[in-house]
This record gives structure tokens, sequence and C-alpha cells, in this order.
């Protein structure tokens, strides 16, 4: 049976807005906007109906229980963190009489229908291949733009999307000339931002854009020999850029992210191995697996407390590192974050409270250390620079608990790429076939990232990584795997 015109169109929004990620994140938001349109269009013209007048929305309720019955664990876990947020939030408005008038938009809150919409992804591209492909398509068609955009921006003083809108060529506070990268022969190069706003943002994206890689081959057609070239180029390419952003914080998810990737592939090869020479049951193995999985989550929860240490026992030890830039003074803020986090643990000060009550805890740090206010001026305070601190200080534990357990999750599929990646062969070890599902060693990098940087709450960034959890899980089902997301 062929798709309604509104669905038809619901496709259409939901792939431009894919595209939109890489020119402009209002236009990503409009087309999202666009895309729940023809969406309530479509279920209030099939599934909702009106008998002698009264309002029966029966097989809408039947198709929601559908759904939720069959939503990977992935998505569960995000619905309860923002969930987790709401609750905050009524808390905070309820008890807290001057909530609601410090509150800021967007906060972490506003952030949800970026993942309403990563599940429409997942579940429109699970119907059929020809949906998959399309979106697969969309998502090459991001990447592409990217890349273009990054290395065009390499030429180019002012931010792209600031030239495009007509500031020009004339510096200003809302035109800030971007800093030099490096000159070779006479030709000046800047650091590129691509069409976005930061190179904070921009390497998000570059980040997550890795997982795009192994989506080429089912989006572009021709000889299945292009496609390691192909692939080879594009990597190429976010690797320079990467470099080119000088995003430390990306910079070092990607590679404590790929030091995570070798080590789990060398433990796999050996688990392997030794239970073909023991002729063990694949039980066994799978105990190892879980057991390799928690302890890299512990690695994670260690990271946390090191940077609780440096929070708590001062800041001169990092100063040696880090006199020269604006991370001196991310310890300070990750401190306000902690005392924020102590004033309220179960539920936080609520989302979108952050900058207010940072502002008020610079003032009184200020007046004990008169001698950092150069470093907390260049150091913007509206986030915590941390996504672990930020969503403890503005959601509080519970919250914080689906986050960790979301990214431990996904160091779970990482782990199972790995497996997947390394199989038996005759004689030798030999790559998967399966590769669409390596887009799944990408994602954690993007939370080894959030331990220096707040990217779990940049909308620009953000919206790509639900996309890309609602691509990979459909295309995990649609493949017919014999293992279960959850």
């Amino acid at each position: 049976m062929s798709d309604s015109r509104e669905i038809r169109w619901l496709d259409r929004w939901s792939a431009l807005a894919i595209i939109c990620i890489a020119l402009s994140v209002s236009f990503t938001h409009i087309c999202i906007a666009l895309a729940f349109i023809s969406l309530l269009i479509e279920r209030l013209r099939g599934g909702m109906h009106f008998t002698f007048g009264c309002f029966k929305p029966a097989v809408a309720l039947q198709g929601i229980r559908t759904s939720f019955q069959r939503l990977p664990l992935v998505f569960g876990l995000a619905l309860l963190y923002f969930g987790a947020l709401i609750i905050s939030f009524l808390i905070n408005a309820i008890y807290v009489p001057t909530y609601l008038k410090i509150l800021r938009y967007p906060n972490e809150m506003t952030d949800l229908p970026l993942l309403l919409f990563g599940l429409l992804i997942f579940f429109r591209v699970q119907k059929s291949n020809r949906r998959l492909q399309f979106y697969s398509t969309a998502l090459v068609v991001l990447l592409i733009l990217l890349v273009l955009s990054g290395f065009v921006a390499l030429f180019f003083e002012f931010r792209l999307a600031r030239l495009i809108s007509g500031y020009g060529t004339i510096a200003s506070a809302q035109n800030r000339p971007q800093h030099p990268l490096i000159m070779i022969q006479g030709l000046q190069l800047f650091r590129p931002l691509g069409l976005m706003n930061t190179h904070l943002s921009f390497a998000g994206l570059l980040l997550l854009s890795g997982a795009i890689l192994p989506v080429i081959n089912s989006a572009l057609p021709g000889k299945q020999t292009r496609y390691p070239v192909i692939q080879t180029v594009f990597a190429s390419g976010i690797i320079f850029l990467l470099y080119a952003t000088q995003a430390r914080s990306i910079q070092f998810g990607a590679l404590a992210m790929i030091v995570i990737v070798i080590i789990q592939i060398g433990l796999q090869a050996v688990f392997i191995y030794h239970a073909r020479r023991t002729d063990r049951s694949d039980s066994m193995t799978n105990r190892r697996r879980a057991a390799i999985t928690v302890l890299l989550f512990v690695v994670l929860i260690v990271g946390g407390i090191f940077i609780s240490i440096i929070v708590r026992q001062g800041f001169q030890g990092w100063q040696i590192v880090s006199a020269y830039n604006t991370d001196y003074a991310r310890p300070i803020v990750w401190h306000s974050a902690w005392d924020r986090f102590q004033e309220n643990q179960f539920f936080g000060s609520g989302p979108g409270s952050f900058a207010y009550y940072s502002s008020i805890w610079k003032n009184n740090f200020l007046q004990l250390h008169p001698e950092l206010l150069y470093q907390l001026q260049n150091a913007p305070l509206g986030h915590a620079h941390n996504d672990v601190l930020h969503i403890l200080a503005t959601g509080g534990i519970l919250a914080a608990a689906f986050y960790l357990s979301l990214a431990a999750l996904l160091f779970q599929y990482t782990w199972r790429s790995c497996g997947r990646l390394i199989c038996e062969g005759p004689g030798r070890i030999r790559l998967s076939a399966r590769r669409s599902h390596l887009g799944w060693l990408v994602l954690p990098a993007f939370f080894l990232s959030g331990l220096f940087q707040c990217f779990f709450q940049d909308d620009e960034v953000v919206v790509l990584f639900w996309v890309l959890i609602g691509w990979l899980s459909a295309s995990e089902k649609r493949s017919g795997d014999t293992e279960r997301l959850d």
C-alpha cells in the first residue's frame, strides 16, 4: 500500500531537517516542526475517530501502545532522562518562588523535541529498505556539506554564516574574526567553523559524522570497490578538520575512543581465540564482555572523580598546563556546578537555571580570588563545561543516573560492534560485512568529549546525535540480526 500524501511530506521534511543540520539550526528546527505537523495531520485523518460528536482516539492510542512496545532501550533511557528533567522543573517551579523568573530558554528540557525527532527517524527507517536508503542518502548529503563547508571556511577570516547573511568583513561584536590556523606560502588559513556559530559545535558535528561513513555503502550507487576509497577520502577530511578546529575536548574524545576501540578489538580477538581453543560456551564470553563493559564505564567514572579532585583541591596544578587558554577556568566552573549540586542533590536547581546561579557563585568566588578575574571573564558560565556536572547541578542525581546509564549502554553497543568487526574466519581474522553497525563505535566519544564541554546541551550537535541513534537502531532492526539492542 502506498504512503499517504502527509507521510510522503513527513519523510521529505525529515530528510531536509537532517541535511539542514550542516546549514542552520534554525532551518533544522523549522523542518522538524513541519515534519511533526505532517505526522499530526496524518494521525488526525487516519487514526482519530469521531462518533456522535465525541472524540475517540482509539486507533491512535493503540498505535502509541504498539510503538512503545517496540521502543529500543536507548530511547527508553533517553525518555527517562527527560522525564527526570521535567520532574526537576516541576519541583523547582512549585517550591522555589523565583525559579520561573530566572528560567532561561532554550534550556536542557527544550531539547526533548530533538529526541522525539530521532525517535521519529527510528520508526520511519524501520518500515522498509526504501526508507532506509532514503534517509541514508540524506545523512550522506549532510556529511558532504559538513566536509565541504569546513574546507571552504578555512580560507575566510569571518564566519561563513555571517558572510552569507550580509554582515560582510567588518569586525564587530556580532561578527568576530576567527583565530588564524597556519600560514602556507603567504596564504593564511583560519580555524574552520563550517556554517556553525562556534568551532565547538562544528567539531562536535564532525565527530558524530564519523558514524555516517559506513552509511555510504547503502546510500550511494556504484561498484562495491569504490566505497572504501570514498570512505577513506571523507575520513581523512574529517580528521584534518577536527585537527584544524583546535577543539581540544573533541580531540580528546576522539583519541580516547580510538584507544578504547583498539583495546576492545584486542580483547575480542583474545576471547574468540580462547573460546576456540577451550571450546567454552558463549555464555562465558558474554559474561566477559559484560565485565569489560563495566570496566570501561568505571574508567569513565574514575575520570569524573579525577575532575572532582581537581575541583576540590585547587587550581595551581591545572594552571601549569593551561595558563594560556580558557581551560584554566574550567575547574573553577566545575567547582561552581558541584557546589550547586550540593544545594539540591536529588532534584537539582532545575533546567535553565545554571547561568543565574553560576553568576551569583562567580561574584562570591571573585571576592575571595580577585586575581582570577581574567580567567572567569573569558570563560562562558552559561554551562558547566562538563555534561555530568551540569546535569547533576540542574537535574540532580536522578537525571544524571539516566544520563550515565545511556552512556554505559552505548559503550555496550561499542563492545558488541567490535565483536562483529572481528569474527571467525578460516584460519584468520576477517572483517564483518555488517559495516553499517560500526557507527556505534563513534557515538561514545560524544560522552567522553562531554567531560570537558557540554555537548549534550548544544542543540546544534545533539540533534545529529539523536538522528544517528534512530538510524542505527532501525538499521539493526532491519538487518534481522539475532542480537537485540535491548
